[in-house]
């Protein structure tokens, strides 16, 4: 049973894991993800609202200003997205683990080895495997964030205008 598994640790302590982290995680993560989403749409909005220059010299440099600006909010919103997705892909596959390593299930009854077990050690691992990967990942995507929004958009020149 993949949406409830329970095992028994020595000495009475319990634990117990599954496909879904429980409400307790499930609702701020998906609030917080919501919330993201919303505030990087309105962001995208605000930027391709904003009003543009009246000098034609200065739409070059308004535009790249806007590029620049657009892929900063985006790299922190998928750097936010892949974040949550790991930690939770990890969870699964750590609980994964758990189970098909003390072999109980949720009556503290021995998990049939031939299929139960080795169906959930491999999920461990592609839980593990995929979390992993997505924490790498989101460090790219907080690298590449910090890198836009450390990045001028244009060079000055010595007179001080934008070349």
């Amino acid at each position: 049973h993949l949406d409830s598994l329970f095992y028994f640790y020595g000495g009475g302590s319990a634990g117990g894991g599954g496909t879904f982290p429980g409400f307790g995680y499930g609702v701020p993560i998906l609030v917080g993800l919501i919330v993201s989403v919303l505030a990087a749409g309105l962001s995208l909005s605000r930027i391709s609202r904003a009003p543009r220059p009246t000098n034609p010299a200065l739409k070059a440099a308004d535009d790249a200003l806007r590029r620049l600006t657009c892929a900063t909010v985006l790299a922190i919103s998928s750097f936010a997205a892949a974040l949550s997705l790991a930690i939770i892909l990890l969870m699964a596959g750590y609980a994964f683990w758990d189970v098909a390593r003390v072999g109980l299930d949720l009556n503290g009854n021995p998990v049939p080895v031939t299929g139960t077990a080795e169906m959930l050690a491999v999920l461990s691992r592609a839980g593990i495997g995929a979390g992993v990967g997505c924490g790498v990942l989101a460090i790219f995507f907080l690298v590449r964030a910090v890198s836009s929004a450390t990045q001028r958009p244009f060079k000055f020149d010595t007179i001080g205008g934008a070349s």
